[in-house]
């Protein structure tokens, strides 16, 4: 997904700079657009780089514009139901737990071995589509109160909160961890990217400070929209939501903290102290990486080496003794 998401973002970055915005670029857009949401649908969030398409468009020509972008959804899809179509085809034969929740007419064509009927694939697809609006109702809710609750609430994210132990093996005095978690130093810069971002859009909008890049700026407003966008839905779920929902707006940070540091920095590129600065921040990223690292890729740690890793309570990370 976050393969499709950044080829999405790439594609859409060589369409904007390079002025590429003739149908068979909304075409492949559309297509690559298509790979990403038939992975997991919370890649949807990423049709809003079409809002800046149809500003960029709307210079010209809207209802040209629009059709290119009707144009880009319809390839993206058709990428998805094609999906959906080998996905159904596969399934050739019906669990007997009473729980499974296929209308009457999806078991009868399974038992009538239908599966491959482009006839039967609008019922097929239907019931998918009803399966996955309803999961969520039958997740529970995220419980603080719940030992080894691994969820968290959305706007804690951005922080690191909460960490996730999916395996380890105790070997003596040292224990391997298979950890989910950040590297606080690229995370907190993502934060920044984002603040730094709304407090940018806020002072163009309330009180009228010039911009003195037009392309970086508008670049800034659609991904601190899509970050936002996401959260908001994100905070509106009931069911536990897990820190790695956030992987698409951490993405999108980590856009924001260097579209800001070019809008800020640009004419100060050849400057030493800005390529020193931005030097030592790269180190500490490595380091901090390198520092991590035994947690994420299954390395062997002893206690005191685990607690030099708990920087903060909220990661909820814990020793096995």
């Amino acid at each position: 997904q976050m393969f499709f998401i950044l080829s999405s973002i790439l594609y859409f970055l060589y369409m904007v700079t390079y002025k590429k915005l003739q149908f068979k670029d909304y075409a492949i857009l559309g297509l690559i657009m298509g790979f990403n949401l038939s992975v997991k649908l919370n890649g949807l969030i990423i049709i809003l780089l079409f809002s800046y398409l149809l500003f960029e468009e709307y210079k010209s020509s809207l209802i040209q514009g629009v059709l290119k972008i009707f144009t880009g959804l319809a390839l993206m899809s058709v990428v998805f139901v094609s999906f959906m179509y080998i996905h159904t085809v596969l399934g050739q034969n019906m669990p007997t737990h009473t729980s499974y929740s296929a209308s009457q007419e999806y078991k009868d064509i399974i038992k009538n071995g239908e599966v491959s009927s482009l006839s039967s694939f609008p019922i097929m697809l239907k019931d998918n589509l009803t399966y996955m609006a309803n999961y969520g109702k039958g997740v529970p809710r995220f419980n603080a109160c719940k030992e080894g609750e691994n969820g968290s609430l959305a706007y804690t994210w951005p922080f690191g909160n909460k960490t996730i132990n999916y395996r380890w093996e105790k070997n003596n005095n040292e224990v391997k961890y298979l950890y989910l978690m950040p590297n606080p130093i690229i995370w907190f810069l993502g934060v920044a990217g984002v603040l730094f971002s709304l407090v940018l859009i806020g002072s163009r909008y309330i009180y009228g400070i010039t911009i003195k890049n037009q392309e970086t700026f508008y670049l800034i407003t659609l991904f601190s929209g899509m970050y936002l966008s996401y959260m908001f839905i994100m905070v509106q779920i009931e069911r536990v939501m897990y820190l790695y929902h956030y992987f698409i707006p951490l993405l999108f940070s980590f856009i924001l903290i260097a579209l800001v540091f070019k809008y800020i920095f640009e004419e100060y590129m050849q400057d030493k102290f800005v390529m020193l600065s931005l030097g030592l921040i790269t180190i500490a990223i490595f380091l901090t990486y390198n520092h991590f690292a035994p947690l994420s890729y299954y390395g062997a740690l002893d206690y005191q080496h685990f607690l030099q890793r708990i920087w903060f309570d909220f990661w909820q990370l814990k020793a096995i003794r």
